[in-house]
């Protein structure tokens, strides 16, 4: 979920801690990009990243992180 490419200055970074969070990550990516990219259609921020911190999740929290 990354709006901004590395070369470009960044706007907004949102940092979520997850930790066996494979249940609720799709819905949560599906309700947080939706925002996100309105903040940006709306002038408020030109770019934004999500940071994803993944604390040893036990589940496939980590490969799910990796295709987003």
């Amino acid at each position: 979920m990354d709006a901004a490419t590395p070369a470009e200055p960044v706007d907004l970074s949102v940092v979520v801690p997850m930790y066996d969070e494979e249940a609720v990550l799709p819905l949560f990516a599906a309700r947080l990009r939706p925002v996100l990219d309105a903040l940006v259609a709306d002038g408020i921020a030109r770019s934004y990243e999500v940071l994803a911190v993944d604390d040893g999740s036990g589940d496939t929290t980590p490969v799910l992180l990796a295709k987003e």
